[in-house]
């Protein structure tokens, strides 16, 4: 079986298809860089991962045509050609090639699959490859035109496979996006994303979702109203997390803004800032254990303190007694 091992000479960020990644392809990903530099079988990311069998496969597939993963046992071959072998369960049902061959003819696919396969720098298809495709028209409905403006977009930001393709197809359409239209404004949304909004998502997590529009003005206020690298946003990230068990942009704002009124420009004056506050902190602690505790007042009503009135109420029972005897 082959093995598969992380390119320690590759930069895993600098990968285009890294912010279009699914889960489940972020987390094959995660397996190998985790247990690296140790090479890992596909049954043993299936079991270190969690996810299937097929998925794992065409993840695998996925991260080694960008250039980030390579087999190093068992020899090069190439993936099976049984197409219920590389696509997730459930998201496309298995045509058989007489089906296939009337999806293309009925829909007019040439063209379509003819442009695909130059993007990706091949003279043609597989049967798997073709598979993939033709089903977002003949299985999704969506138009040869969307394949191909999609297509077109991916190869400007990586290397375009049919499983990229096709996967990414899929989780746009079950965001809604299934027009040609729908595709255009998404597309100019994502090229308007500046180069800090991306790696700050990337950070926090958020890279195969969009921003909301709270997240792109802290994005924005901490790359041009501060002037913050991703290295501080990130020191930010790590203290928010540390704190709060869990990731918070309103806690991440909030020490990314101390830093910022305070002055500070670089990575170390952040930490130092951290480390001053920190022991500020724990020293406030310190003194109120160590506090003495002082003698509560008495008690008073008005401007009257009520021991000495009794005290003096007490002393004048006693003397209505001497006169008495």
């Amino acid at each position: 079986m082959n093995k598969y091992i992380l390119k320690g000479s590759v930069s895993v960020t600098g990968c285009a298809a890294f912010s279009d990644a699914s889960a489940d392809e972020l987390r094959i990903l995660l397996t190998l860089i985790d247990k690296a530099p140790a090479s890992l079988d596909e049954e043993q990311i299936r079991s270190i991962s969690g996810a299937s069998a097929s998925r794992v496969r065409a993840s695998l597939a996925l991260w080694e045509s960008e250039g980030i993963i390579e087999r190093v046992a068992g020899g090069i071959t190439e993936l099976s050609e049984e197409f219920d072998e590389v696509v997730r369960q459930g998201e496309i049902d298995e045509e058989n090639a007489a089906s296939v061959a009337r999806s293309i003819r009925e829909n007019e696919l040439h063209e379509m699959l003819d442009i695909c396969a130059k993007m990706m720098g091949k003279p043609t298809l597989s049967t798997t490859e073709v598979k993939n495709i033709t089903a977002l028209v003949s299985q999704y409905s969506l138009t040869p035109e969307f394949v191909v403006v999609l297509g077109t977009y991916l190869s400007e930001h990586g290397k375009l496979t049919a499983v990229r393709l096709r996967d990414r197809a899929i989780s746009l359409v079950d965001k809604g996006i299934d027009t040609a239209e729908a595709l255009d404004i998404y597309i100019k949304k994502k090229e308007s994303e500046t180069a800090a909004e991306i790696e700050f998502k990337r950070i926090i997590g958020s890279f195969s979702r969009e921003s909301s529009d709270a997240e792109r003005e802290l994005f924005r206020k901490w790359d041009e109203e501060f002037g913050y690298s991703t290295a501080i946003v990130k020191e930010a990230y790590s203290i928010s997390t540390l704190n709060t068990g869990k990731l918070s942009l309103k806690y991440m704002d909030k020490v990314l803004t101390n830093w910022h009124n305070a002055g500070c420009t670089t990575l170390e004056e952040c930490r130092a800032r951290s480390a001053a506050d920190g022991a500020a902190t724990q020293g406030e602690k310190g003194q109120k254990r160590s506090r003495p505790k002082t003698e509560a007042e008495k008690p008073r009503y008005g401007n009257f303190d009520v021991e000495d009135a009794f005290q003096k109420a007490l002393a004048r029972s006693f003397e209505g007694l001497d006169d008495e005897d």
